[in-house]
């Protein structure tokens, strides 16, 4: 008798235990899949705010005449699509290319523009441009951000500027345009010494393309996909001009020293220049571009296998 009772007793607990876990099971996977339900809602708030920041970005380079006064004579088309690549001031890229399409509404372009193909280098002074004192620095954040380039001007045909070394970004609205001058650089000019140095200096002494990477950009080129650039030589040129500044953020290790070959080959860094999509690593002193693809706009973007 009493063995029975021992027998159901332990048959019951064993029961409850089965429940018990069966519950605690399907908790574990109610949690699971609340947690990746949250994640998946957090990465579409980041995508959805990243997407609303650009936006709010491009509505605020928008001029407006009723309220500032001044009224862009054109826009920029640079072969610099984004922010990210973009140097940070003029010439440091001299085999980057840009238009300036003048605005026939704002000006008269045949007049604006005569006699000033005679001279080699220009200043468009660009809206929304790009420590120490605010104006003791060339910082973009200013109280009227409106900012000042030096180009190479490689050409005039009818009312478009092609520009060479310019460091703005594509569709950039442009207030004026005025032709540098010998006396622009006086013989005397001194700079404090925290700043006499070159602002590009990188530890990145070289820049390499793969043999898959370099195909592409050869295949780029030839089949015309490219906005500004023709020949195979001035497009590899310009693309190593700048990523050997080190386009990395300070997050990413800009400024510090990289980290062994081995290591950071795993990081792969990505940015748009022209009509393409680069990927690269950047080594102890050089940096490999990896692939050199046209780019795909998100939404219609394969996914990669």
């Amino acid at each position: 008798m009493l063995r029975r009772l021992a027998l159901t007793l332990t048959a019951a607990a064993l029961l409850a235990a089965i429940a018990e876990a069966r519950r605690l099971y399907r908790l574990c996977a109610a949690l699971r899949h609340e947690i990746a339900t949250q994640q998946s809602l957090r990465a579409a708030e980041r995508a959805g705010r990243t997407v609303a920041e650009r936006r709010l970005r491009r509505a605020a380079s928008v001029v407006n005449p009723a309220t500032c006064g001044y009224r862009p004579i054109g826009h920029i088309e640079s072969c610099f699509v984004e922010r990210r690549g973009t140097p940070r001031q003029g010439l440091l890229v001299p085999d980057a290319r840009a238009r300036l399409r003048l605005d026939p509404r704002a000006v008269q372009p045949a007049a604006a523009l005569e006699g000033l193909e005679g001279f080699s280098h220009v200043h468009p002074p660009g809206l929304l441009g790009g420590s120490i004192g605010l104006f003791a620095t060339r910082t973009p954040h200013r109280p009227n951000p409106i900012g000042l380039s030096l180009a190479a001007l490689l050409h005039v045909e009818g009312g478009t500027l092609l520009l060479g070394g310019a460091d703005l970004i594509d569709g950039t609205p442009v207030l004026d345009v005025k032709p540098y001058l010998l006396h622009d650089a006086p013989a005397g000019a001194t700079v404090p010494s925290w700043c006499a140095a070159r602002s590009d200096a990188s530890r990145i002494a070289s820049v390499h393309f793969t043999a898959a990477a370099e195909a592409q950009l050869a295949a780029a080129v030839a089949d015309g996909s490219l906005r500004f650039y023709t020949d195979l030589e001035t497009a590899r040129s310009a693309i190593s001009q700048m990523l050997q500044l080190d386009i990395r953020s300070v997050h990413q290790g800009r400024g510090r020293q990289p980290a062994a070959e081995r290591s950071a080959a795993e990081q792969l860094y990505s940015c748009r220049f022209d009509a393409l999509e680069l990927e690269f690593v950047t080594l102890e002193q050089r940096v490999e571009v990896r692939r050199c693809v046209q780019h795909v706009p998100a939404g219609s973007r394969p996914a990669r296998t």
